[in-house]
């Protein structure tokens, strides 16, 4: 609970220029970083992590990458976000798989054991 309320104040109104280590901290909650490192701590909504990304993780690499030179830290930022997304993409495609699998117009077993729309059935 407080990780998260601390994500959301970083996000809503956070200064880069005040907050730079409180960016490195959020984005450290949302994200993981590093081979043993711990579950996520904070899980956003996709529309919440969009504005996470573009207010707190664009900004952040983009200064990291000019102001102090870490390349590194920059890009293992943008790779993190990148694979959040990325999960998210496969969560969301399989609930449409699902839920098209349970649409109540197709059912199993139609012809000679392929599927056929029951609304087309006679």
């Amino acid at each position: 609970m407080a990780a998260r309320a601390a994500v959301q104040a970083v996000r809503k109104g956070g200064n880069l220029m005040l907050h730079y280590d409180h960016f490195w901290a959020a984005s450290f909650l949302v994200f993981r970083f590093g081979n043993k490192a711990p579950p996520v701590m904070v899980d956003l909504r996709v529309t919440d992590l969009l504005l996470f990304t573009k207010k707190v993780v664009l900004p952040l690499a983009l200064r990291a990458f000019t102001n102090f030179s870490h390349c590194n830290a920059a890009l293992e930022l943008l790779r993190q976000c990148n694979s959040v997304f990325e999960e998210m993409e496969k969560s969301f495609v399989s609930q449409v798989q699902d839920w098209w699998d349970k649409s109540l117009c197709w059912m199993r077993g139609g012809y000679e054991g392929h599927q056929v729309p029951s609304c087309l059935s006679f």
